[in-house]
């Protein structure tokens, strides 16, 4: 609390908080004793009056065990991708390398963080869609967003949600979320205004995934890498076509404008990349599998096409491979579920 409220106030010493609290000395506080002794610690009152979120009744500054819950699920997320990361893209990128010192540390923290995820889950706790967005959205760990990511997740949600999602418009929600009128939303401004937005609140909440603190709507890092790398592939190929060939199917012939843009996008999606494995990012399977089958990119799979998959990974991976039969995996990626709008027309799948 005292960091979140600066120099603003200044409380009672620790050791005079604990014998003014603690009556019995039995070493903890009752709410007997937290109630009655508050009155004799006007500082620490003061304090706490100020900090108390009264839409909520909850300190702002002090996390919920559901807030504690998506920051230790975020942090084993964001340890997992640190040890993964390609050592030489970090090195070009000028971010330390991982030595087995910083190696046997993370393994520690992932083992302990997993420990309290557990220990949480078991009380019954969720994750608070707050610090996993964020968290989800915050790829880079510059603890903020732009308008322009808060906008792609906007969108998302509606997709997915459809008419169930009346969200604030996005000028209302930079305007409550942006307190301090800089441009950006750090993860504090976040937490303490995201549920001022209770459309927006309740979205998030329908849209997350509880089991692995992820909005379904919203592309993973992992995602959004798989997409990048299945673009650059086309825009190569686009590139390379036999211009002859491809007026013959009428198609566009590339001319210099066009390359020209080509160019551009190639450089830049692959300096995107390039980003992302530094940060220990690995393509999702489902983006990188669809772009590799949908060759035409008619941004549909049929049941023909995925049969090919299936029998191509039996033979690879031969017995070790358990996969579902055509009709489930058909009925599966074919359905228009009403939570997340997949079918097997869209990369989604």
């Amino acid at each position: 609390m005292s960091v979140a409220l600066g120099k603003s106030f200044e409380v009672e010493s620790q050791g005079e908080i604990m014998k003014t609290l603690r009556k019995s000395g039995s070493g903890e506080i009752t709410m007997k004793g937290w109630c009655e002794g508050m009155a004799k610690l006007p500082k620490l009152l003061a304090a706490l009056k100020a900090e108390v979120d009264p839409q909520w009744g909850s300190l702002r500054s002090f996390r919920t065990p559901e807030e504690q819950l998506a920051k230790c699920m975020g942090n084993i997320e964001r340890l997992r991708r640190e040890m993964q990361s390609n050592q030489e893209e970090r090195k070009a990128l000028g971010l330390p390398e991982l030595t087995d010192e910083r190696k046997t540390e993370i393994e520690k923290e992932m083992r302990q963080r997993q420990i309290q995820c557990k220990n949480y889950r078991a009380l019954g706790i969720e994750p608070s869609p707050g610090y996993c967005v964020f968290n989800q959205m915050d790829v880079e760990k510059k603890r903020k967003l732009d308008r322009g990511t808060l906008e792609r997740m906007v969108k998302g949600l509606r997709k997915a949600l459809g008419d169930k999602a009346e969200i604030e418009d996005l000028e209302n929600i930079m305007s409550i979320l942006d307190s301090d009128k800089s441009g950006d939303i750090d993860e504090l401004e976040w937490v303490n205004n995201v549920r001022k937005l209770p459309n927006l609140y309740k979205a998030l909440d329908a849209d997350l995934d509880k089991e692995f603190g992820m909005l379904a709507s919203f592309r993973t890092p992992e995602d959004q890498l798989a997409k990048c790398m299945g673009n650059i592939q086309r825009l190569k190929r686009e590139l390379s076509a036999n211009q002859a060939e491809r007026k013959a199917l009428g198609l566009p012939v590339l001319t210099k404008e066009r390359k020209v843009v080509i160019e551009d996008q190639l450089r830049s999606r692959k300096a995107l990349c390039k980003k992302w494995r530094a940060l220990g990012i690995s393509p999702s399977p489902g983006y990188c599998v669809f772009n590799q089958v949908n060759v035409d990119h008619t941004k549909k799979l049929s049941r023909e096409k995925m049969e090919r998959v299936v029998k191509a990974l039996t033979v690879s991976i031969g017995s070790k491979s358990d996969i579902e039969d055509m009709a489930t995996i058909m009925k599966v990626l074919d359905e228009d579920m009403p939570w997340r709008r997949t079918s097997i027309r869209t990369t989604e799948s």
